[in-house]
């Protein structure tokens, strides 16, 4: 009886060694299997956040492809009126020189004569109801390049004209007339003198310019 009780004895302790063991090996596989658990959970959003950012360049890149193909569209478009741009001056090079040759020919035409009015008096007289008319006094000017330097051989003759509007208070025409004034030389001014008759009631506003009419012959 005696020699039972340490055999006993001896296979409790074994079996509570046996059951700590297992406890800590399934504490310990438990653990790791967290952990790989973790892992993968990790790698997976990792995952996720590398496709949402593939999709996300392979986007940026379409729209930049798209941008590219409407500005190649542009470019192509533009080169050609460009092109032809570049080949409308070609053929009209001739044209061109043409012009500034005839410009340079004529430039006497272009810089005389320029007339223009100063020192202007108008007034209604209506000293007689009867025959009213319109005093007009002042001095046309030729402000363009002096007659020593005029090439008169290329001059077209011509001759000044001042043409007169006038109104009445209600915005109807009292006149509308004009006067020869004759050819000024270049650098040099006339004292021009009117008197237009016109019928009804005061003129209360006029309008006045002076013009150049060339003669051709």
């Amino acid at each position: 009886m005696n020699e039972t009780k340490p055999k006993k004895m001896v296979s409790r302790n074994v079996a509570i060694a046996l059951g700590i063991i297992c406890i800590i090996l399934v504490a310990c596989i438990a653990t790791i299997w967290v952990y790989y658990l973790v892992q993968d959970i990790n790698k997976n959003q990792t995952i996720t956040n590398l496709n949402n950012q593939v999709f996300n360049d392979e986007s940026e890149i379409t729209n930049l492809q798209d941008q590219n193909k409407q500005l190649q569209v542009w470019l192509n478009a533009n080169e050609t009126v460009l092109n032809r741009t570049q080949t409308w001056l070609a053929g009209n090079e001739s044209l061109l020189s043409l012009t500034e040759t005839w410009l340079n020919g004529n430039v006497t035409y272009i810089t005389f004569p320029n007339l223009g009015l100063t020192d202007l008096t108008v007034v209604d007289n209506r000293t007689n109801p009867q025959m009213p008319y319109l005093y007009i006094n002042g001095v046309v000017n030729n402000f363009g390049i002096d007659n020593s330097t005029a090439s008169q051989s290329s001059q077209l003759p011509y001759f000044g004209y001042i043409q007169v509007r006038a109104y009445h208070d209600d915005g109807s025409l009292a006149l509308n007339t004009g006067n020869q004034i004759g050819n000024i030389v270049g650098q040099s001014s006339m004292n021009v003198t009117m008197n237009l008759n016109y019928n009804g009631t005061p003129t209360t506003s006029w309008t006045m310019n002076v013009s150049i009419v060339y003669i051709l012959g």
